[in-house]
């Protein structure tokens, strides 16, 4: 199974991840779950389409999804920022007009052939709540709607916005539906605090605007704290160094990024995107090197 947490254009990491997995054991990307929030619902919808055994398939998808430029926000008008944002304060409830369900169809092959479960905050009921295994583009484009940057999605005359709000890590999904076999959970930011505020270094001339954006980073920062939490409790060990761990019979491989650093899919930067690219097959090869090591103890403790 594969587990991605959200985590905006910082998903990146997870790219890398996913390439360097393929480069490493093309075989641990046969994957028949796949569970994500946010990005990770993005990612895994991209995913989901492909057979387990179609490795080039899977290969060419992370390619493209690298390479591609996509545009995840649109102006309200283009008359510059702050029209942009006047207009969206008397006439809209967000600041940016939704390309999300657009950009899914154009990727949606509309057949799944692994399962997928993705996370979204019902602002209805005011609880999280889990779509799967075959979500439709509107549950898909619900679990990554940010509050204030995008509307919310209207499903069965109820909203829905961005499974962040509750969780970062798909906890939930892992607790139900990791019942056997390896977990491969992927890690859109990292764990250390240091790292974790280079990821919201927000420039701005205004320092009321910087203080507000580090104040909701701090707010994400605890709520991926509690989420890790809820890991150990399911692990019987604290995740956050990263690395390949044995739950009973089954196996947990967690990829953290090291090295913090801030996107923003608003404006994006692609240079910085292939940076973290590069980083994240970074992190996936140093997992097999681990796991190498460790299989290599095993066998020596059975001889």
């Amino acid at each position: 199974m594969l587990a991605i947490t959200s985590g905006g254009d910082h998903s990146a990491y997870v790219l890398g991840m996913l390439k360097g997995v393929f480069a490493n054991r093309p075989q641990c990307t046969e994957w028949d779950k796949i569970i994500g929030i946010s990005a990770g619902a993005l990612i895994g919808s991209t995913i989901s389409p492909i057979d387990k055994e179609d490795r080039v398939g899977f290969l060419k998808n992370i390619n493209h999804l690298m390479n591609s430029h996509l545009q995840f926000a649109k102006t309200w008008t283009p008359l510059g920022a702050v029209a942009n944002v006047a207009k969206a304060f008397f006439w809209h409830e967000s600041l940016y007009k939704s390309p999300m369900q657009e950009i899914i169809k154009s990727e949606w092959s509309g057949k799944f052939k692994r399962q997928l479960f993705v996370g979204a905050f019902n602002k209805t009921r005011g609880m999280y709540e889990t779509f799967g295994p075959s979500p439709n583009i509107m549950q898909v484009a619900a679990s990554a709607s940010v509050p204030v940057v995008f509307p919310s999605v209207k499903i069965n005359n109820m909203q829905y916005e961005d499974g962040a709000v509750s969780h970062i890590i798909p906890v939930n999904e892992i607790r139900q539906h990791w019942t056997e076999g390896d977990l491969d959970l992927m890690l859109c930011y990292p764990t250390s605090y240091d790292e974790f505020l280079k990821t919201s270094d927000y420039e701005s001339k205004f320092a009321l605007v910087g203080s507000a954006w580090h104040t909701i980073s701090e707010s994400a920062w605890v709520t991926y704290n509690q989420d890790l939490d809820q890991m150990a409790q399911i692990c019987g060990q604290d995740i956050r160094g990263g690395g390949v761990f044995s739950v009973g019979e089954k196996t947990l491989r967690v990829y953290v990024p090291k090295k913090g650093h801030y996107v923003d899919f608003t404006q994006r930067n692609y240079s910085k995107l292939h940076v973290m690219h590069q980083h994240g097959e970074q992190v996936a090869s140093e997992i097999f090197k681990i796991q190498e090591v460790s299989n290599v103890k095993l066998e020596l403790k059975k001889e």
